[in-house]
């Protein structure tokens, strides 16, 4: 049985995601989740540390919800 390691290097770190967040324009309409990019770009450093997190664990875990698809 294989266990998550919490230790391990993250593959997407969180300079990754302040990066691409970074880069993104404003004033865009918003995707289909409804969530404007002004979101992320004022949520701060916070919101990228979750969002790495997040992404990460697909990873690991090899899932990715249908809502994100």
């Amino acid at each position: 049985m294989n266990k998550l390691s919490v230790t391990s290097e993250p593959m997407i770190s969180v300079s990754d995601i302040s990066d691409s967040v970074s880069r993104q324009k404003r004033n865009k309409a918003p995707g289909p989740d409804g969530i404007h990019m002004e979101a992320f770009i004022f949520a701060g450093h916070r919101l990228c540390v979750l969002v790495s997190i997040l992404f990460d664990m697909f990873i690991k875990c090899s899932y990715l919800p249908s809502a994100f698809l």
